[in-house]
């Protein structure tokens, strides 16, 4: 970490760190998988206590990209991600969310939020902000 420069974000879990960089490239766990692309705008991760890694990142062209979920490939016009426990969710152009998680109650629930203009996803929460001041929570755990 000492030797890294010009970093713009990072995002930690229990013993991850990755970096995002102030020309789009990604430094820190799993960087192999990441290495090919310079484009990305924002990064985030998690781990949990006992060992499982997740990350994601977002390109500037709304597509998300990550070693873990493979589903977040067919995301398109994201504009924020967030990665919490066994799931990630992105903030879509039009206010909606895409999620993914095990549980279809859950996908359904967060799906159907509308008008979002800020998301996170941390531990066993998902939470969100809509355009008129509307909070949502769904508990994943």
């Amino acid at each position: 970490v000492i030797e890294w420069r010009n970093v713009k974000q990072v995002a930690v879990g229990f013993g991850i760190i990755i970096a995002l960089t102030e020309d789009g490239k990604i430094l820190g766990w799993r960087e192999d998988f990441y290495k090919d692309y310079q484009d990305f705008i924002q990064v985030d991760a998690y781990e949990h206590y006992y060992g499982d890694c997740y990350s994601m990142a977002l390109r500037s062209n709304g597509m998300v990209m990550s070693p873990n979920f493979e589903e977040v490939s067919a995301w398109h016009d994201i504009v924020q991600i967030a990665v919490g426990w066994d799931a990630a969710v992105g903030l879509r152009r039009d206010g909606g969310v895409s999620i993914v998680f095990y549980d279809d109650d859950v996908v359904k629930e967060v799906s159907s939020w509308t008008n979002i203009v800020n998301i996170e996803c941390k531990f066993s929460q998902i939470i969100a902000i809509s355009s008129e001041g509307r909070i949502y929570s769904i508990n994943i755990h």
